[in-house]
């Protein structure tokens, strides 16, 4: 049962990325744009405040070109937060226009938190963006957000940042930084970020792991996600050791980027611990697509099926690309109810064995 939620949402978590991709088509395009520096500013420096060994790295560059899709995927203005509405109906203004990146981070457990030693608790997240923000403006704004989700803010200021917690509630606290960043995590994590930032303690800038996966896929990219696993990591997730024999069990890293240039672009590699591990996986992975490319299909969405897999050294690269006017057929049928699939035809109830033929027994010759 476990094996299968494993598969499961590592398609699930294919299909996420997919759909940030669909979502382009939404977006406006930029081909006349002129191209930025070939690398960012602000990305790099989001990356240091997040301590080293953070198993997943995301990092979102709003100024890379093509990047406008998703900024309207992550900062609608029309956009809706739960149990909150729209950020310019709270705050008077939307702070997320001055957002220039991003970086979302799993983290480690924190040494001051036991709790987080029980697996079903899940992994600890941080957010760090940075762009232009007027700190005060914000500040007002988060706490707003807060009291409209029945929190209570406090506030100090402590040197050149602002700190803002929730007293009830949440367990998240904000860092402003009169540099350009805005730190979000609960309140251990918090402490290692600012930390890490400050340079006295490693970060995921710094992480040997998570900058050779980037550096793979090369340049600058509105996303780009790396994943490091750890020698033994899915026995430790299924809680049995003859996992270890799965081809997954070879992973050591997995790398994506997106691009929106002509339509939408994905590119990415899953590292494994030695060339050899490469063929088996690829072969897992293509019985894993065959299950499910029917099901696909009879939807209407082949098309996400339409990737290539191809072995190259520890690597196993996957690229997939779709044109402007296929991305619009593709997300169209997205926006369109799923067909029911076809009953399952009950199996035939068994015949009744034939009975032989009554005997007949001759009558008694009489003496």
């Amino acid at each position: 049962m476990k094996r299968d939620l494993l598969h499961l949402g590592l398609a699930a978590a294919s299909l996420l990325v997919l759909v940030v991709a669909l979502r382009q088509e939404r977006g406006s395009t930029e081909a006349g744009a002129p191209t930025p520096p070939s690398e960012s500013i602000a990305v790099p420096l989001t990356l240091k405040a997040v301590p080293q060994g953070a198993p997943l790295l995301f990092t979102v560059d709003l100024e890379a070109p093509h990047a406008a899709a998703l900024r309207e995927l992550l900062f609608s203005p029309e956009r809706e937060l739960a149990g909150v509405g729209r950020l310019q109906d709270v705050c008077g203004y939307d702070p997320s226009a001055g957002v220039q990146a991003l970086t979302i981070a799993a983290l480690k457990p924190a040494p001051a938190e036991p709790r987080a030693l029980n697996a079903s608790q899940g992994p600890a997240f941080a957010v760090v963006a940075a762009g232009e923000f007027d700190q005060q403006k914000l500040a007002d704004c988060i706490e707003r957000l807060l009291r409209t989700k029945g929190g209570s803010a406090e506030r100090q200021r402590s040197g050149s940042m602002t700190l803002i917690r929730d007293r009830r509630g949440s367990e998240a606290e904000f860092a402003l930084l009169d540099q350009g960043l805005v730190l979000v995590s609960a309140h251990e994590h918090l402490r290692l970020m600012l930390q890490a930032l400050d340079g006295h303690a490693p970060n995921a800038g710094d992480d040997v792991t998570h900058h050779s996966l980037r550096a793979a896929l090369g340049g600058r990219a509105p996303l780009l996600g790396t994943l490091a696993f750890p020698s033994g990591w899915l026995g430790q997730i299924l809680e049995d050791e003859d996992v270890e024999r799965s081809p997954l069990a070879s992973l050591r890293g997995a790398a994506l980027r997106l691009d929106f240039d002509s339509g939408v672009r994905l590119d990415g590699f899953l590292r494994c611990e030695r060339a050899a591990d490469v063929a088996p996986l690829q072969s897992f992975l293509n019985d894993l697509r065959g299950k499910l490319g029917p099901p696909l299909r009879q939807q209407g969405l082949g098309d996400l099926d339409r990737f290539e897999l191809v072995a190259q050294g520890q690597d196993l690269r996957l690229r997939w690309k779709l044109d402007q006017k296929t991305l619009a057929e593709l997300v169209q049928r997205l926006n369109q109810p799923l067909a029911t699939p076809p009953p399952r035809a009950l199996p035939a109830a068994p015949r009744p064995a034939l009975l032989p033929p009554e005997e007949t027994i001759p009558a008694k010759p009489s003496p």
